[in-house]
């Protein structure tokens, strides 16, 4: 039957710990130098390190190295939309994507077919725009040459009372425009 253990530090640090068990008329004592204790416990320490010190910069390389190859296709996308004339506005086409870019491959195309769309109604307006403003330049031109040709004053003043006019109608053409 044990009646009393426990461990004692006998010496400061560079002494020796102890164990002492008693029991009935016995007693069991163990000791051992702390310095033995100190250096196993580094060495332990350190073997304990040494697999995780070895495997942080592999850890890192293989992230590195699979960053690399699951980024790959974003690289893809903007290499091209980097490389496109801005006036091409075709959709961009990847057989082989991942279905994490899939969506962003899809906003792209909806954001050039927005931008195609808008690129062809400016277009359309400018034509439209350039049109209307070349019927009255042209009248006025026709009035101005009228007016270098008349022969009285009367008709002077008649065609130079159509150009303020004309000029009135081109200036709230323009102001609609």
């Amino acid at each position: 039957k044990l009646l009393d253990s426990g461990f004692s530090n006998y010496g400061g640090a560079n002494g020796w710990r102890t164990f002492t068990a008693h029991a009935d008329n016995y007693t069991l004592q163990a000791a051992q130098p702390q310095t033995l204790r100190r250096r196993l416990a580094a060495d332990i320490a350190l073997n304990a390190m040494f697999p995780i010190i070895a495997i942080v910069p592999i850890g890192g390389v293989l992230v590195w190295i699979l960053l690399g190859y699951g980024l790959k296709p974003l690289r893809v996308i903007a290499r091209e939309v980097k490389s496109r004339d801005p006036a091409i506005l075709k959709p961009l086409k990847f057989d082989r994507q991942p279905d994490e870019i899939a969506p962003l491959v899809h906003s792209l195309n909806d954001l050039l077919a927005r931008l195609d769309h808008a690129l062809k109604a400016e277009r359309q307006f400018i034509a439209d725009a350039s049109h209307e403003l070349r019927t009255p330049m042209t009248a006025l031109q026709l009035q101005v040459d009228l007016l270098e040709t008349a022969a009285s004053e009367e008709e002077r003043v008649e065609l130079l009372s159509d150009i303020k006019q004309g000029v009135g109608r081109t200036r709230r053409l323009i102001e609609q425009i």
